[in-house]
């Protein structure tokens, strides 16, 4: 038997991509058999007849199919014939012919008619900052008892405390507010909107996941009047600020667990009538408890606790505290293991303090992602709005590392715009590195993606690989700023820093002497700046390739962008308009 169904064609499923509940959709496959189609819909099964039949292509009968969805969720189909179906096979929108049982669907996503996005993160150019590697301002005192690198420009080190059997993340270099401050002038030259600042609450670790005070920031960072400063400056040079949220888990030395006792009001480690007990799960108190990864350092919390939701979520919560600070939104760590009540509660608080921007840690496809057994419902309109966009960076480095083609890059994308409703797609959080990656100039240039930390601290590229690394890296940028989304610069990668797993992907910005006119950072100046353009903003995407060669349009109204770049030669060309920017 013939059949044949592309969900990237119009002509087999109208419209395009995800569709609000309500939408009705058009389903059809060109077959020389009568199909039924099969949909699965949280967990039942519906068989529909054709609701018409007409010529197709290629000598092959057009059966359509109509269906009205009538909640958000995500429903998966197939087209059913006599022994045999079709389903996606290599690229997920296109069918194949398969036996009757297959598992393989294809996806529809729903999402709710009223999900919006703040327009105003749409044409942004994100900045990530690891705040104590990013800049330093001396007269912020230290904190005493910790440990102090005597130089800014010292290394990274991974050697343990005496006494301690691994690495804790103890030391600090002492980068605070006032430093991002007096940044911001840099960081709005190259074309930043938008800053994504890794956790700064009081904790005890330099990365401050392990949360000590949710009220407070870290004092080596500054006051609270420092984190309002540093927002009021940056509101008033366009740049909105994001506040990173860690609420699944706690430190144990934070005023909530308190392991060591210091705190006037006993936490939970400390005592059964503590008015934070409930927020953890002992199993046998006080030391047997659920922590985060197995990391006893890291206590988890009940996130559905009404004390411990209302804390954040409540009208004084931790969620509008920040934004009330001036923060415009919120990066929500490891998503992916917050109760989907948890998720909705928080959306409601921040938006009903601000326009806020919402967006999750999830390394997958966010729309059929599955954790704790649960299909979750993130983008469907009533828990984020954006998600931290992994899969393009997988694919971006296999790509111009050649473990992907060209077409295999563009079907991946065709798909994940399938996937993503609407409403997000200009607003995904696109990137190249992060502070849980290694440095991109690193992976393109060679360095081994699994490379354990004893062995990437002495790793270093050859000049040849580093040159090899740069011309892939600028590759990497044309992608990442001509994509939907909002491309995000982790700090210095602008400046081809390098650095293999954490913490060595995380060493201090240079202090002075940097060169802006090294042909990464002009290359990054100038995608921000094109940046700008309603095309590379919020255009439609298309996206195809022929043989080593990728090319990715974006059209708005009169506006149209166009990336070429090809995989072998190592080039690439964007036109927007009359301007021509060629790459490297």
């Amino acid at each position: 038997m013939r059949a044949v169904h592309n969900a990237a064609d119009i002509n087999y499923r109208s419209p395009f991509g995800a569709v609000p509940a309500g939408k009705t959709v058009l389903l059809a496959v060109d077959s020389d058999e009568k199909p039924a189609l099969r949909l699965w819909i949280d967990g039942k099964e519906l068989i529909l007849s054709p609701k018409s039949v007409r010529t197709g292509e290629n000598g092959l009968s057009r059966y359509e199919f109509d269906y009205t969805p009538d909640s958000p969720g995500i429903i998966w189909y197939r087209f059913l014939f006599d022994g045999a179906s079709l389903a996606p096979g290599s690229d997920p929108l296109l069918g194949e012919i398969s036996g009757r049982d297959a598992y393989e669907s294809f996806q529809l996503t729903v999402y709710s008619p009223d999900f919006s996005v703040p327009q105003w993160t749409v044409g942004r150019v994100m900045y990530q900052i690891f705040p104590d590697r990013f800049a330093r301002d001396p007269s912020v005192p230290k904190v005493p008892g910790r440990v102090y690198h005597s130089r800014w420009d010292d290394p990274i080190t991974i050697a343990p405390l005496p006494g301690k059997n691994e690495y804790t993340a103890y030391d600090f270099y002492g980068g605070n507010f006032r430093g991002i401050e007096s940044r911001l002038d840099y960081l709005s030259l190259l074309g930043v909107t938008a800053l994504y600042i890794n956790p700064v609450y009081r904790a005890v670790s330099n990365h401050r996941y392990d949360v000590g005070d949710y009220t407070m920031p870290d004092p080596l960072l500054g006051t609270p009047e420092d984190y309002e400063s540093l927002c009021a400056q940056a509101l008033r040079r366009d740049i909105r600020i994001l506040a990173d949220g860690v609420f699944s888990h706690t430190g144990d030395e934070s005023i909530y667990f308190d392991r060591s006792g210091n705190e006037a009001v006993p936490g939970a480690y400390r005592d059964k009538s503590s008015p934070y007990f409930g927020w953890y799960r002992f199993r046998s108190w006080p030391d047997d408890y659920g922590c985060w990864w197995g990391v006893k350092s890291l206590p988890e919390v009940d996130e559905e606790n009404p004390s411990f939701s209302e804390f954040i979520n409540g009208e004084n919560g931790v969620a509008r505290l920040w934004l009330r600070r001036g923060a415009s939104g919120w990066r929500l760590d490891v998503a992916d293991e917050l109760p989907d009540s948890f998720l909705e509660s928080f959306r409601r608080a921040a938006k009903a303090e601000k326009d806020a921007f919402i967006v999750g840690e999830v390394w997958e496809d966010a729309t059929n992602k599955v954790s704790y057994g649960k299909l979750r419902r993130y983008l469907l309109g009533e828990q984020l709005d954006s998600v931290m966009n992994y899969p393009f960076r997988r694919w971006t480095i296999d790509l111009l590392t050649g473990k992907l083609s060209a077409a295999g890059f563009a079907a991946n994308l065709r798909a994940l715009l399938s996937n993503y409703p609407p409403p997000c797609i200009n607003s995904l959080m696109n990137f190249l590195s992060t502070h849980d990656t290694p440095r991109i100039t690193s992976i393109l240039g060679g360095m081994p993606e699994d490379i354990s930390r004893a062995r990437a601290q002495d790793f270093a590229l050859s000049p040849a690989a580093r040159r090899l690394a740069l011309r892939r890296h600028a590759l990497a940028a044309a992608l990442l700023f001509t994509l939907p989304g909002i491309p995000c610069i982790y700090y210095g990668d602008e400046l081809a820093l390098e650095g293999g797993p954490d913490p060595l992907n995380r060493r201090t910005f240079p202090a002075e002497g940097f060169d802006t006119e090294q042909p990464l950072h002009r290359l990054y100046s100038e995608l921000a700046a094109l940046r700008k353009n309603p095309a590379l903003a919020r255009g439609e995407t298309k996206v195809s390739s022929r043989g080593s060669t990728l090319f990715l349009e974006r059209a708005f109204k009169n506006e149209r962008a166009e990336l070429t770049l090809d995989t072998q030669s190592l080039e690439a060309k964007l036109a927007l308009g009359e301007k021509e920017l060629f790459i490297p």
